[in-house]
Order: structure tokens, then sequence, then C-alpha cells
């Protein structure tokens, strides 16, 4: 998901002002003008990552002198958004998944709980810039507040670097350890906070356990081997899999970790289920 036409505009309004202030003032650019001249070759992207790194390393001193010389033509909206971009978030972060409402971006660290955080784009999904199927990627990335959101700026480095699935299951249990602690961030100005969950979800008695219990016995029972086409032996696992995921749903729904990784089995075992099933029907037709 990205910000709508208007917004756009109002981000990308400020942030080439502060960026030509910033040039400025540091003797990058002699007027502004040459960022004018310059921003649509594309051989400068190095000067705006160079200004936008220099900005953010230490935003509060440039934001505030820009605001002093311009306070006659900011508006107040405008004001409270530059104040805001103070708590910009600067570093390295894996980007683990794009969700329907925003991208999921793992900030690296040696810690124990990552900070995880739910992106907006500018002008264009981040899954144009990130497909799914090249996840997860390191990038280096400004993400900044914006009307209770994270938006990234838009000027990336790196994205070409891939992860094998050790990294890729590391950065999933990031991610599901964060949405099961309610750690997931989406808006800068609220603390980050690590904390391991103090309430569990309440699991009910249901009627229907003992009548998971008996299909999960009835399943194990099932035995594919000499005299059955292969077909069989995968359709019993599958079947017997998904009774007991239906067991662990039941019992710890509150267990997101362990749902996620059986989910990925049942997975496989479709996987295998559809190679299984073509070439039992290949000889046939």
């Amino acid at each position: 998901m990205e910000l709508n036409h208007d917004d756009f505009n109002v981000v990308m309004n400020l942030m080439v002002k502060l960026h030509i202030y910033t040039g400025l003032k540091q003797g990058i650019l002699k007027s502004p003008e040459e960022y004018d001249e310059r921003v649509d070759d594309e051989a400068n992207y190095a000067l705006f990552i160079e200004l936008r790194d220099i900005l953010f390393s230490d935003p509060t001193p440039y934001i505030d002198g820009f605001i002093q010389e311009n306070q006659q033509t900011l508006s107040p909206e405008e004001v409270e958004i530059l104040h805001s971009w103070k708590l910009a978030v600067k570093g390295k972060f894996f980007v683990e998944r794009h969700l329907k409402k925003h991208s999921i971006f793992v900030q690296t660290s040696d810690t124990k709980n990552k900070a995880v955080y739910a992106v907006l784009g500018l002008n264009e999904p981040l899954t144009e810039f990130f497909p799914s199927s090249y996840l997860p990627l390191m990038v280096e990335a400004v993400l900044l507040p914006f009307k209770d959101q994270i938006i990234a700026d838009g000027l990336f480095r790196g994205g070409n670097i891939f992860f094998g699935n050790g990294i890729k299951n590391e950065l999933k249990r990031d991610y599901m350890s964060a949405k099961q602690q309610d750690r997931i961030i989406y808006d800068l100005h609220q603390p980050v906070v690590s904390k391991e969950v103090t309430e569990k979800i309440t699991v009910l008695e249901q009627p229907w356990k003992a009548e998971i219990a008996q299909i999960l016995a009835l399943t194990k029972k099932l035995r594919g081997g000499k005299g059955q086409p292969e077909l069989n032996s995968v359709a019993f696992s599958l079947l017997k899999a998904s009774a007991e995921f239906a067991e662990l749903v039941v019992h710890k729904p509150e267990d997101a970790l362990a749902i996620e990784k059986f989910y990925s089995k049942l997975e496989r075992l479709c996987y295998k289920l559809e190679t299984a099933v073509y070439e039992h029907t290949s000889d046939k037709y």
C-alpha cells in the first residue's frame, strides 16, 4: 500500500526542501537551482542518498533551522509533520513480507526482540521495489512517521543480497513473535515496547475436542505400503497431518509460532500430493 496523491505531494515537497536546506548548510549545494538541475539525472542518486543520510543522522538541528527560516511560509500542518520527522528511524532493515495494508520491515539487531515495523510506500507499493519472490532482502532506509502511519522515504540502498532458508525462517519467527506479543510498530509516535506475553488467550472447552481426538486416533491407523498406490501413502500422511493441525489450533490457538511452523509442513505435503497425483494419473491418460 502507498500514500494517496495529495499526501505524496505533501511529503515530497517537504522532503525536497529539507534536502536542499541540508545541502546548502553543508556546502554540498551552491544554490537550490543546482538541486533542481540534478534531480532528473539518475546518476545523481548518490547525491540524494548523501543528503538524506546527513539529514537523518541528526535531524533535529536541520529541521529546527529549516522551520525557523521558513516559518512564514509553512502551514501548521507542515510544521507538525516536520517536527514528527525528528523521530525518524535510520538503519538497516530486512524486508520480510508484504501484507495487504503494509510491508513488514525487521530492523537488524542482536537483541532477542527485534523491532518490527509496518511500512507504507510513497507513490508506489513496496512490492514494486521488492517483489515478494525475492524476499527477504536487506536494505538501508529511513522510516518516517506520517499521519499515524510509517512510510519509507523511497531512497533505498542495498536490496541485492539474497538470503537462504535459515535467515528466512529466523525472520519469520521474528515477525510471528512480534505479532503474537503485540509488538509490531504501526506509529513511530508510540514507544517501542519489548515485552513478553503476560496474557494468554483463554482456551475454552469446545464440544469438538473429543471428535478431533477420535479422528486423530483413526488417522494414526492408516498405513500405506506394498500393493497400494504411492498416492495412498501421501494422502494418508496429509490426512493425519490435517488432524494434528486441527488439534493444535483447538488446544493452543495462542501459539502462533507453532501454527505457522505446522502450516509450512502442510504446504510441503500438499506439494508432495500434487506430484503424486500427477504421477498417478499420467499413466492413465
